[in-house]
């Protein structure tokens, strides 16, 4: 799913947030990727979950054309860029 250039080394993790209060739990850097991530306890899925997700992806640019949103529920899937996965997978 995500460029594999690292292999046996871990990519450098960040916290984001914005002056607008904005934020996502991680950002992976992968050099020339930036892969955003949220992290959420919840089993359900909901739409407001993506919401910050988006907007990173928005302001990054091409350099963040993917997302990942990690949850405690049972199927994993994707929506409109972002890679939904169980926390117990990773």
């Amino acid at each position: 799913m995500f460029d594999k250039r690292h292999q046996e080394e871990e990519p450098p993790l960040y916290f984001w947030r914005d002056r607008t209060g904005h934020e996502v739990d991680f950002v992976m850097d992968l050099g020339m990727k930036l892969v955003p991530v949220e992290a959420k306890f919840s089993e359900t899925v909901t739409r407001d979950q993506f919401r910050n997700l988006f907007y990173y992806m928005g302001v990054a640019g091409p350099r963040a054309d993917r997302g990942l949103l990690i949850y405690a529920g049972e199927k994993a899937f994707e929506r409109e860029g972002i890679a939904v996965r169980l926390w117990f997978y990773l």
